[in-house]
């Protein structure tokens, strides 16, 4: 079985893929901004093609928005997003 995550990274294994998420968790804790990153998470789409959107805020303020074929792979793309609008390189 080939899961979406595959797909795109076809020469990645899963712990080779960034772990975008915890290092803008890390990011924020590391400068005091203990709980100052919130995510929503909408899925849409038919049971058979469904998708998932996923928003990172920051203060209340959108810094990433994704969307994708499973929730972890837009979260991961929120969280890459937000960490270039933040001038983390990643």
């Amino acid at each position: 079985m080939t899961s979406y995550h595959n797909m795109r990274y076809p020469n990645m294994n899963a712990a080779s893929v960034p772990d975008y998420a915890g290092q803008l968790h890390n990011y924020l804790q590391s400068r005091g901004r203990f709980n100052s990153l919130q995510w929503t998470e909408t899925s849409g789409g038919p049971r058979h093609a469904a998708f998932w959107t996923v928003c990172a805020y920051i203060d209340n303020v959108e810094y990433g928005r994704a969307t994708a074929a499973s929730k972890q792979e837009a979260r991961r793309t929120a969280a890459q997003q937000a960490l270039n609008q933040l001038g983390v390189r990643v």
